[in-house]
């Protein structure tokens, strides 16, 4: 489903963003005054984007303000269920999460990106590894299953030597085995033992929410892409690499499509492609592609 993208910014930001015409320069200041004394949030579509443009200046933001303004938004309709906020780099605090989460609004969080982006990860590792994808065995932590997460392990076990799920409900799975054994002659390895799999596996990709990692010994050199929340392996042995985002770059094409408004001035990369993912505009204009994007990096 398609969400309704509103892209935050404020008032000290405006200027660069969005274009004012032949508005003289008087009226303009009167009218941003009047914004920032009666705090109202301008709603303006600029191109392929809605902007929404907070009442303060970019180093005075009020937690409450920021919250009163945020809920007359939700009454007049402008954010509802189906909306979803793109922060500022300089929004992006604990503080201004907590309000949203009182409210609950949705923002973008490089989750989605995370698992369409997989792929990619994967080529990326064993290009710094010197190695062929179809060499590596990969094993899945995942709770349970859906449509997104089967999409995920049948896109990696057609490129990889070995696929293995570890699940305390692997019966779950059983429909995707037969599926990749009928029409692609590949067998899935599965297994309930986190203890066992863990202890053996290189390469990991994390899919779990449910489960503390920490309780299990990893193999000290393991790889973990981990495409829920951010991680940290506590385990003083642990000599390996633990992958909670990307670093990416946008081709031309991509960068001509968002270049007007200069966004990535303000935004991380990576959530403003999440935030496209979501935008009906870019799918029509067949701007969502992988070739489009460039991981140059990890963090």
């Amino acid at each position: 489903m398609m969400k309704n993208i509103i892209y935050l910014t404020t008032i000290s930001n405006e200027n660069q963003t969005i274009k004012y015409g032949r508005i003289g320069r008087l009226f303009k200041k009167i009218v941003v005054n009047y914004r920032m004394i009666f705090k109202i949030m301008k709603i303006q579509k600029v191109g392929n984007f809605t902007m929404g443009i907070l009442p303060f200046q970019k180093e005075k933001i009020s937690l409450e303000s920021l919250e009163k303004i945020l809920r007359y938004q939700i009454h007049k309709g402008t954010i509802t269920p189906n909306t979803k906020l793109v922060l500022p780099n300089y929004l992006t605090t604990v503080e201004v999460k907590a309000v949203l989460k009182k409210l609950s609004i949705s923002y973008i969080d490089g989750t989605l990106a995370k698992k369409v982006l997989l792929g990619k990860a994967l080529d990326y590792i064993s290009y710094l590894q010197h190695k062929k994808k179809t060499e590596k065995e990969v094993t899945f932590l995942v709770s349970h299953t859906s449509e997104t997460i089967e999409k995920l392990i049948k896109e990696i076990a057609l490129a990889s030597k070995c696929t293995k799920i570890v699940s305390k409900n692997i019966y779950e799975f059983k429909k995707l085995e037969m599926m990749l054994y009928e029409e692609y002659g590949i067998a899935l390895q599965f297994s309930n033992s986190y203890q066992k799999s863990l202890k053996k596996s290189k390469l990991i990709i994390n899919l779990d929410d449910q489960t503390e990692i920490n309780e299990y010994k990893i193999d000290t050199n393991a790889i973990i892409i981990n495409l829920e929340k951010p991680i940290k392996i506590k385990s003083k042995s642990f000599q390996g690499i633990v992958i909670n985002s990307y670093q990416i770059k946008f081709k031309k094409e991509l960068k001509k499509y968002i270049g007007t408004l200069n966004l990535t001035d303000e935004f991380n990369p990576f959530i403003l492609y999440e935030s496209l993912l979501y935008q009906q505009e870019a799918y029509s204009k067949g701007i969502i592609s992988n070739n489009n994007i460039k991981i140059v990096g990890f963090i």
